[in-house]
């Protein structure tokens, strides 16, 4: 194991995708008490700026090569958990039957959005010039389902695919070298103090004036949260510079040797799909948790959640649900198609 850096594993995008994955979870723990809570809202309007934006550009950064076996991967796991696993698993944690739960491969279920508009930006960026004012036209594109007020942009997470494409292509540009470089600029103070501020700067926008938290979901119209197209346009303007500043101070706090997060970093794609029907099934009333005890038991949860999903029992029996390999398959098929005239 600690061999894995000089054979290619990098512990810092391990870390990071360890400490992203972590928020999601976390931060889909926290929206089951958002809403009671002003305390539990700003830690969820913080961790919702960054944390999907920022998984996404790792996502664009690893998906420079094209491979239509991977992406076959993707949709074959996307399949199985839509379809199958999601159902079955929350039946079981909520008590509802599985014949409630409507059978859709065009909408997906709660978080299995990413996968599905993972398979499109991985089908669609090879097409495009690689440049930085293709990446200019992406951002421009990308305002039109905050704009579009009577389409449904749910629909195969069209609207999530378009809104957070920027930061997936951005991702897509960017090489190891510029990554440093950029990061080794802002000094650890700075990005320590950032981070605060942001998180007072949620408080007044979320909390105080009551803005609408899903404005940060990148799903579709923005019509509900402000009422004209300019006013709109203005807003996600700013929340994208925020977005990009608060990736900046996370990125700068990463380190590249391992830590517990590595581990968890290692396993994004289990914990993810696994975390999905569990927190979905879980309901917290209004005034049933003090904050801090909420926030206490929610850590522990989603630590603990996190090191029992990225065990290797775990890996062992839910990785065949997970680690599809279509170009393994295929080879196979050939070796077998291709031994007769070897033995012979």
């Amino acid at each position: 194991m600690e061999d894995r850096q000089q054979i290619g594993r990098d512990y810092y995008f391990d870390n990071l995708k360890g400490l992203l994955i972590f928020t999601v979870v976390f931060g889909h723990f926290l929206g089951r008490m958002q809403m009671y809570n002003d305390g539990a809202r700003t830690l969820y309007s913080f961790i919702y700026i960054f944390h999907m934006p920022l998984f996404i550009l790792v996502s664009g950064y690893f998906s420079k090569k094209f491979r239509i076996d991977r992406i076959i991967d993707i949709m074959l796991v996307y399949i199985i958990w839509q379809l199958i696993i999601y159902p079955i698993g929350f039946s079981l944690f909520s008590g509802k039957p599985i014949d409630n739960l409507p059978q859709t491969i065009l909408y997906p279920r709660y978080s299995y959005w990413y996968l599905l508009s993972l398979i499109n930006w991985k089908l669609i960026t090879p097409l495009l010039p690689k440049s930085y004012m293709t990446l200019l036209g992406i951002f421009i594109i990308s305002f039109i389902p905050s704009i579009s007020h009577k389409v449904d942009w749910e629909f195969m997470s069209i609207g999530r695919t378009i809104g957070f494409y920027p930061f997936f292509y951005l991702g897509y540009l960017l090489d190891k070298e510029s990554v440093k470089k950029i990061c080794s600029k802002m000094p650890k103070f700075v990005s320590i103090v950032g981070i605060f501020l942001i998180i007072i700067l949620s408080n007044y926008v979320f909390v105080e004036e009551r803005v609408g938290v899903g404005f940060l979901f990148y799903k579709g119209s923005l019509g509900d949260y402000v009422s004209s197209d300019l006013g709109i346009l203005i807003f996600r303007n700013i929340c994208i510079f925020v977005t990009l500043f608060v990736i900046l101070c996370i990125c700068s706090l990463v380190n590249d040797k391992k830590t517990p997060l590595t581990k968890w970093g290692q396993n994004t794609l289990v914990i993810y799909l696994t975390h999905a029907f569990i927190l979905k099934s879980m309901k917290f009333t209004k005034g049933s948790l003090s904050l801090l005890t909420f926030l206490i038991l929610a850590v522990c949860f989603v630590y603990g959640y996190c090191e029992v999903t990225s065990s290797n029992l775990v890996k062992k029996y839910v990785g065949v649900f997970t680690n599809f390999s279509t170009k393994k398959i295929f080879s196979k098929i050939k070796f077998k198609i291709r031994q007769p005239d070897i033995i012979s």
